[in-house]
């Protein structure tokens, strides 16, 4: 159950109305969102079985403030997802990130297929038609990083997402080595 903080306040309702729509998008699915939500952000997680895999969200917004003695400082924002998804086979191991310095120690073929300043680390074959894949993900949804290890692929989004289960149902449908095992 999600703890709703009510007041007046504009950024409580456009909070409210986003955390709603979550319950709405995920009611599909048997799954039970806990956390709470109020004027400065939300904190909800929920997880989950489907297909024999363990699949767990948690959404996060929330407000930081910095200290500005001499010249005042805005406060920061951060909205975002991380959607991990276990029960994966253990062996394959892939990472898709955003780093400058990784990228350069990416395979020069590899380099050309993702977008800067994405790089990929993998421990398996990796077909091209898999990879235009994985670029085609990451563009649809915004992804910030992947990572599959020890049977569990976590996924990153560093904004408010309109469809997790979209997202989710993009991730079931990846390539050959995930579905293995």
């Amino acid at each position: 159950m999600i703890d709703y903080e009510e007041n007046t306040s504009p950024f409580f309702q456009a909070n409210k109305a986003y955390c709603m729509s979550l319950e709405k998008r995920l009611s599909t699915l048997p799954m039970a969102l806990s956390g709470y939500c109020n004027s400065y952000g939300f904190d909800i997680e929920g997880s989950t079985e489907r297909s024999g895999l363990g699949i767990r969200f948690r959404f996060e917004k929330f407000q930081r403030t910095q200290n500005g003695l001499v010249i005042p400082v805005n406060s920061t924002e951060y909205a975002g997802l991380v959607l991990r998804i276990t029960g994966l086979p253990k062996s394959p191991t892939l990472t898709i990130g955003k780093n400058a310095f990784w990228r350069l120690l990416t395979p020069k073929m590899l380099r050309r297929k993702f977008p800067k300043p994405f790089y990929l680390r993998q421990n398996v074959a990796v077909q091209d038609d898999e990879i235009s894949l994985w670029v085609q993900l990451l563009a649809q949804h915004n992804i910030a990083s992947l990572k599959l290890q020890n049977g569990s692929l976590s996924c990153t989004i560093h904004e408010t997402t309109s469809d997790p289960l979209k997202l989710l149902t993009d991730l079931e449908h990846l390539p050959r080595f995930i579905k293995a095992g």
